[in-house]
């Protein structure tokens, strides 16, 4: 039994290795999403038909991410906030007597269980932590050339007192 176990093993490590190897060149090389909803701040695009015949001829579309034309600027102002010295707690206040609506308020359809009222810490700091938004990860942290904030330009004024804050 262990000698099957351990072929086993072996043959799943080749079978991931595999997989990811094939997800990391799409990503790369032909610009696709891999990843479910898109994160706030990005809407889905069409790249064109699938390139296996079989999806394509099932109708089935690549996708890509690229920066939402309502939402992106707000992303740049929580980054903005955040590296001005405000607090998790500020920023989402600020955002709320702005009347700028919440993740969920903002796509009802997708997040029908959340109320959609306010602006949450949460919401704020899982903006603030996700590589996605200054483009060092799509899939398997791949880079991508579409981002919402210039990594050099989001450093500037940084003087690194400012952590997140934690529950």
């Amino acid at each position: 039994m262990s000698v099957f176990g351990g072929m086993s093993k072996g043959e799943r490590n080749r079978i991931k290795l595999r997989v990811r190897t094939a997800m990391a060149a799409q990503t790369l090389l032909e610009g696709r999403y891999l990843g479910g909803r898109p994160p706030y701040g990005y809407t889905l695009r069409d790249l064109g038909p699938h390139p296996n015949p079989a999806k394509a001829a099932d109708g089935k579309h690549l996708r890509g991410l690229t920066p939402d034309a309502q939402t992106s600027p707000i992303v740049r102002r929580i980054f903005d906030e955040f590296l001005a010295g405000y607090g998790l707690f500020a920023i989402a206040e600020g955002l709320t007597a702005n009347h700028v609506p919440c993740p969920s308020a903002h796509d009802r359809a997708r997040n029908r269980h959340r109320s959609g009222i306010a602006w949450s810490k949460s919401a704020i700091r899982v903006i603030l932590t996700n590589p996605r938004y200054t483009g060092r990860q799509v899939w398997n942290k791949q880079r991508t050339g579409e981002v919402l904030l210039d990594v050099d330009d989001v450093a500037l004024g940084h003087t690194g007192g400012h952590a997140l804050e934690r529950p």
